[in-house]
């Protein structure tokens, strides 16, 4: 597993915690998708040396996807 940065680290925290609070209050499970999506964003836009960030990428369309279409 590839190194994390300590701002990645947060915001994988809160999707976490937001996936085990929309267990209990389901309104809040679409939530995680863009939480996801904000750390990927973060590695998108500052990759680390021999990523490709064609992959972030395309893993944040598809967190964004999950977002918009998560009732």
């Amino acid at each position: 597993m590839p190194k994390l940065s300590m701002t990645e680290w947060i915001l994988l925290g809160i999707g976490l915690i937001i996936l085990i609070a929309s267990f209990f209050e389901r309104s809040l499970f679409r939530y995680m998708f863009l939480t996801f999506a904000l750390a990927f964003v973060y590695r998108a836009v500052r990759p680390k040396e021999g990523e490709k960030r064609s992959w972030n990428l395309l893993i944040v369309l598809i967190l964004l996807a999950g977002f918009l279409f998560a009732r």
